[in-house]
């Protein structure tokens, strides 16, 4: 199993579909958008994930 690692522009229901058709791990950054910034979880999870790279 592979481990897919991009950035936010990677997002959304078809790319998901995507990987999990090919059987990865999604570790696609969260994206925030205008009047709904991030939360702290999900600025704790992409630094996480942009770690693990």
């Amino acid at each position: 199993m592979g481990t897919l690692h991009a950035d936010s522009a990677y997002t959304g229901q078809m790319q998901e579909q995507t990987i999990a058709d090919y059987c990865m791990s999604n570790q696609v950054h969260d994206k925030g958008y205008r009047n709904k910034p991030l939360t702290d979880e999900q600025k704790a999870n992409n630094t996480i994930q942009q770690n693990q790279k």
